[in-house]
């Protein structure tokens, strides 16, 4: 995931760099090249961290789904004994 949030830094920086190189009026320092390279990165850092809770809570459905198929298997089982 760090691999990830580092090529979308280095992406946010190049485009950074392209817009400044294709606009004559004004030019990217370095500084704030870098500040867009910081921002991206903390989107980045948020959307994985929303990734994240979305797996824990898919995980989180998956097991009790599997609990209640559970309980339905045993709740036929016992009616198949009567």
């Amino acid at each position: 995931m760090k691999n990830h949030i580092l090529k979308l830094s280095a992406l946010a920086l190049a485009l950074v760099l392209s817009a400044g190189c294709a606009t004559t009026a004004s030019e990217v320092t370095a500084d704030e090249a870098m500040a867009a390279a910081q921002q991206a990165q903390a989107t980045a850092q948020e959307a994985l961290q929303t990734a994240n809770r979305a797996l824990q809570v898919a995980q989180e459905a998956n097991q009790r789904s599997m609990e209640t198929d559970e309980k339905i298997n045993r709740m036929f089982q016992r009616s198949m004994f009567k």
